[in-house]
């Protein structure tokens, strides 16, 4: 059966080089080994299904190329099943032929409209436990733990590449505490100034309100995180009991100790001494640090993806 992947605001390469493109690359690895030809960027006309992966048109410079057009015009007219990869719960599919219209582009009304049929009769795949609870409506979901599938393969790779590896084999710390993420609202600002540790040497990273450095690179960023002893694993509300994210992924297979507040307490995916309640937890973590913390975590989450090794995805 044939999968057609689209993207209709950003052309994602499917590399393996940066976290940007991770997400990419393995999907359509995933796919392929569950048996599906995989084509991209271009709607065939006799595709089982069709994939759209979310990019949000937060901006987007320079002219809308002819062919994006035509991918919205053959979409609305497609038999296909239509999914989208929904990497995160806020985000939903939005309608990017209305998009296109705003922007000049040569789309009638008729075709937005049927452009939202396209929406309400398509399937979110998300990694998460459950997508539908966010959204007060019909969307469809399936549940596939992409994610835990995408740092399986990084840990096995990371077995033969050491340049790429997530965490390195020396624990020389420079921080006691790191929280790194952008600035959103009320309830993830409270939660920063209950966690964060107050009488310890912390870096925060890209959270202006409290005076963040600058964004780093990916590499840039994981080699901050093998410099730090403890990592504040939080998010918004909607991710209360679920901390299967991407950033669980990536602390929790590197030399930074993850530390989940209870918020957001699912004791099925990470081990007891992960979870903590108040900022002294974390304090009394960094004082009597040992090593073998982090033994035990990469022992865990390595014990945890093994199941991911082939996962099933079914269309």
């Amino acid at each position: 059966m044939i999968v057609t992947i689209i993207d209709f605001i950003e052309d994602i390469p499917d590399k393996y080089y940066s976290h940007k493109t991770l997400e990419s690359y393995f999907f359509i690895k995933l796919l392929k080994e569950n048996g599906y030809s995989v084509n991209r960027n271009n709607i065939l006309g006799i595709e089982d299904f069709i994939v759209i992966r979310l990019s949000q048109p937060n901006f987007f410079g320079g002219i809308i190329k002819q062919y994006k057009v035509n991918e919205i015009k053959k979409i609305i007219k497609s038999e296909a099943k239509i999914y989208f990869l929904a990497n995160d719960p806020r985000i939903k599919l939005i309608n990017y032929a209305n998009v296109y219209k705003k922007r000049g582009c040569n789309i009638t009304d008729e075709q937005v409209i049927l452009f939202d049929n396209v929406i309400k009769n398509s399937t979110a795949i998300f990694s998460g436990q459950n997508y539908t609870k966010f959204h007060n409506n019909d969307l469809k979901s399936i549940h596939v733990n992409y994610f835990a599938y995408i740092f399986y393969n990084i840990l096995q790779i990371n077995k033969h590449n050491s340049d790429i590896s997530l965490f390195s084999e020396s624990y020389n710390y420079n921080y006691d505490f790191v929280y790194y993420g952008d600035n959103r609202g009320k309830y993830r600002h409270e939660l920063l100034l209950k966690y964060i540790p107050k009488e310890t040497n912390n870096i925060i990273i890209a959270y202006k309100k409290l005076n963040g450095n600058k964004k780093l690179k990916h590499n840039q960023l994981l080699k901050i995180l093998n410099k730090c002893k403890t990592s504040l694993i939080i998010s918004d509300k909607e991710h209360q009991k679920n901390v299967l994210t991407y950033r669980y992924y990536e602390v929790m297979m590197s030399n930074c100790f993850a530390c989940i507040p209870f918020e957001y307490c699912n004791i099925d995916y990470a081990p007891k001494d992960n979870f903590i309640s108040s900022n002294k937890d974390i304090e009394y973590i960094i004082n009597n640090f040992d090593s073998k913390l982090i033994v035990n975590q990469n022992k865990f989450i390595e014990t945890y993806l093994e199941q991911f090794s082939n996962l099933k995805i079914v269309l």
